[in-house]
């Protein structure tokens, strides 16, 4: 006879569950300023806000930092879910390290298009 208390494999098969909730949670929470901070880093590295850009002044520096604080944001709704969910520290490590490496890459893909 099995000497496991029922609640606690209980517990385990909704701990994915809640970690996804939280996710979308903090997704929904942070979409905005992603929005925002990705916008603030396209115009930061182009000089230029919409429309004919005459003189453009682009400033990478301040393009960069808004460059990270978005991949910061983009990471976080996965962080936090995976981490909810129960998963271990280096699960949660590499979901993360993905995350930011596909924003990082996505940012610079619109930053480098003519």
């Amino acid at each position: 006879m099995s000497t496991a208390d029922p609640s606690t494999s209980r517990e385990r098969r909704r701990r994915p569950f809640l970690g996804l909730s939280v996710g979308i949670v903090v997704a929904g929470v942070v979409a905005y300023p992603v929005f925002a901070t990705g916008l603030f880093a396209l115009i930061s590295f182009s000089g230029c806000f919409i429309g004919p850009c005459i003189e453009p002044d682009p400033d990478p520096w301040t393009g960069t930092l808004w460059g990270i604080v978005t991949v910061v944001l983009v990471a976080l709704p996965f962080t936090v879910g995976v981490a909810t969910a129960g998963a271990s520290l280096r699960a949660t490590a590499i979901v993360t390290l993905l995350t930011a490496g596909t924003a990082t890459a996505l940012i610079a893909l619109s930053v480098l298009q003519p």
